[in-house]
Parts: structure tokens; C-alpha cells; sequence
């Protein structure tokens, strides 16, 4: 029986980061389960509104993930992507990946909304995860300059309220972000990302059990999300096949002529021959170790979580 879509469905628990670090996978994967309630889309982000509001006009990165026009304005609006939850949902939440960054502003308003739902975080290994918030802004367009030239313009970035996909770093300084959660909820799980790739299986029965659901429920994990960037060795012949411009239209219309095979294997040939990606610089990635080992420290002590690993794959 559907709850009454007057009534508010309080969210009992929230996926709060961090970004790029498996969140839409897990989203993915959580929504599968029949007793989990999660809106139809990831990031509505009204909890860190005011820092939404406040964002540089300039940021290329929000534009291009086309997100603001569908983020809910109101409380009201709010309340009404959670209208779809009903009897049979034990746990209902949403997944906003950069509460966790945002802390400050996100924390007093899920108490003052929410109140002391269970908190879920997902945490990468920072190194991998400062690379792939760079790669994720080359493929938004968003940059086109070297990761380590994106490193250097970080702080004038962050001055100049760009979001925080931009914040390279300072986004995977996790140690004080996940203590403002222990300190102002009751119930916080912290998931490693690692362990969710390496044994989906046991790292959802754990997530499961936190949400107080039913254990035995198969995920199924064929499909994949957020694949590897790749970038084109050539800009100029990419644009020919995949761009809207004429010699593409002529491209395309040849292409028409040609057996589906034929198309799939010269796809292949092309994406082999002129496809690349990005590689972590080893000085950049000794400087990344450098910065985050110190974090890295205290958060394992924090967590009582042996997190060398995160340091010593990456030397």
C-alpha cells in the first residue's frame, strides 16, 4: 500500500560521498534491493543548497553535468522525491556524494530536516581518487590542462567558488570530513571502496545489515558504471567520426552502406588505434603521497582500519 504522498517520507538513512569514489555504483546497486526506497536520481543535493546557490556562474563543470535545473529548489520539492516510498521500504535514502565534503553546511540541515538518520560513506584510496575527479573534469570538458597544472590551480579555484569536483585534493582529505559524521551522528558506517570491487558480495551483506534489511537478497552486478575515461590521440579525427559536422554526416552515410559487422570491427580498429588514457605522472603521484599520508594516518586511527595499503600500492 503507497504512504499517503502528503505524508513525508523521512529518509532513514544517506549516502553521503565521497565522489568518485564507487558512489553511483552503489546507488545502483541499493536501489536493486526491493526493500530499499532511493529517488530515481542520484545527487539531488538539497542539504548543500546554499553552496550550490553560490557557485561561480563560470563553473564549465555544472554546466555540463546538467544537473541544477532538476535539483529540488524547496523543502517541499524535497519531500517529494521520496513520495514513491512506501510500506514495503524499510530503508529510505537518498545519495548526495558531496555531503561528505561539505560538512559544514550539510550536517546542521540533516539534523534540522532529518534529524539522526544512519550515515553511509564510501571512501577511495585519495591518490586514485584525486586522479579520477581530473579525468572526470577532461571528460566534462570542464579542463585542458595537465593534471598537474589542474593541481596548481586548485586554490584559485576554490577562492573563486568553483564546485567540488575541482578540489582535487582537498576533497580527499577525508580524516576531518568522516569525523564531523562520527561526532554529530549516532550510526555511521565507512565502506572502502576497495573492499566493495574486491567482495561485492560480503560488502553488501555488511551495508545491508546496517540498513536493517533482508541479508539474502542477490545483487545482481553485470552492468558497470562510471567505465574508464579514454581519451582520442587525435582531437581533429575524432571529431570526423563523432562530431556534429558535415564530413561526419558523409562519414555516417558511408557508414550506412556497410554490414553491422564490418562497422563493429572497424569501430574497434579505430578505437584502438587512436584512443589513449590518461596516465598519473610518478613525480605527481609522489607529491599526491606526500600530501595525503599524514590524513591518511589519522584516519586510520579514527577508524581502527589499517589503510597502509592506500600509501604502499601506490610507491
Amino acid at each position: 500500500m503507497k504512504s499517503d504522498k502528503r505524508k513525508w517520507n523521512k529518509p532513514n538513512f544517506l549516502l553521503v560521498g565521497a565522489a568518485k569514489s564507487g558512489s553511483s555504483s552503489l546507488y545502483q546497486y541499493l536501489k536493486q534491493h526491493p526493500q530499499i526506497f532511493l529517488p530515481i536520481f542520484k545527487e539531488p543535493l538539497f542539504l548543500i543548497r546554499e553552496v550550490i546557490n553560490n557557485l561561480n556562474p563560470a563553473d564549465v563543470a555544472i554546466k555540463n553535468e546538467n544537473l541544477v535545473h532538476r535539483l529540488p529548489k524547496t523543502f517541499e520539492e524535497y519531500k517529494g522525491i521520496f513520495n514513491d516510498a512506501d510500506d514495503t521500504h524499510l530503508a529510505i535514502g537518498e545519495c548526495s556524494a558531496t555531503y561528505l565534503y561539505y560538512y559544514d553546511t550539510a550536517i546542521p540541515n540533516i539534523q534540522h530536516y532529518i534529524g539522526d538518520p544512519k550515515i553511509l560513506i564510501l571512501l577511495r584510496n585519495p591518490i586514485e581518487k584525486a586522479f579520477s575527479q581530473y579525468k572526470h573534469l577532461l571528460k566534462l570538458g570542464a579542463v585542458k590542462e595537465s593534471f598537474e597544472e589542474s593541481l596548481g590551480l586548485e586554490e584559485f579555484r576554490i577562492r573563486s567558488n568553483y564546485s567540488a569536483m575541482y578540489h582535487i585534493t582537498k576533497q580527499s582529505l577525508y580524516y576531518n570530513q568522516v569525523k564531523a559524521y562520527f561526532n554529530n551522528f549516532s550510526q555511521v558506517k565507512v565502506v572502502l571502496s576497495d573492499n566493495l570491487m574486491k567482495t561485492p558480495d560480503a560488502t553488501l551483506v555488511e551495508i545491508f545489515k546496517f540498513l536493517e534489511i533482508d541479508v539474502n537478497f542477490k545483487v545482481n552486478f553485470e552492468k558497470k558504471y562510471n567505465r574508464s575515461l579514454i581519451l582520442p590521440k587525435n582531437y581533429w579525427l575524432h571529431a570526423l567520426f563523432f562530431k556534429n559536422s558535415r564530413l561526419s554526416w558523409l562519414i555516417n552515410g558511408i557508414s550506412n552502406l556497410v554490414s553491422v559487422e564490418r562497422k563493429k570491427r572497424i569501430k574497434t580498429l579505430y578505437l584502438k588505434l587512436n584512443n589513449r588514457k590518461p596516465e598519473l605522472d610518478e613525480k605527481v603521484k609522489s607529491k599526491l603521497i606526500d600530501s595525503f599520508e599524514p590524513d591518511i594516518k589519522k584516519l586510520q586511527s579514527l577508524l581502527n582500519v589499517d589503510l597502509s595499503r592506500w600509501v604502499q600500492n601506490e610507491r
